[in-house]
Formats: C-alpha cells, sequence, structure tokens
C-alpha cells in the first residue's frame, strides 16, 4: 500500500528522501504546527490541508 503523502510528494530523479520543518502549517493547539500525522488526533481537514 502506498502512503498517501508518498503518493503525493514530487518525483524529484534520484531523491531517496523527503524533509519537512515544522514552520507554517494550519493546525492549531497541541498540534500547532506542520503536521501531517493522521494518527495523533489533529483536525483531519488541517492535516490535509497542511
Amino acid at each position: 500500500m502506498t502512503s498517501p503523502l508518498r503518493a503525493r510528494a514530487p518525483r524529484i530523479r534520484g531523491a531517496r528522501a523527503l524533509f519537512t520543518g515544522r514552520a507554517g502549517g494550519v493546525s492549531k493547539g497541541e498540534h500547532a504546527a506542520l503536521n501531517l500525522a493522521r494518527h495523533v488526533g489533529d483536525d483531519a481537514q488541517a492535516v490535509e490541508e497542511n
């Protein structure tokens, strides 16, 4: 099964890893950052927008 994040990641020739920072994002509260995890109780719509 392909993860949703991997499926949407741009294909960069030769790239084998992708890193993100915490800056930005629309999550609030304890997840107030660029939260990409769907399993931590963050608002699903915020995670999708992040």
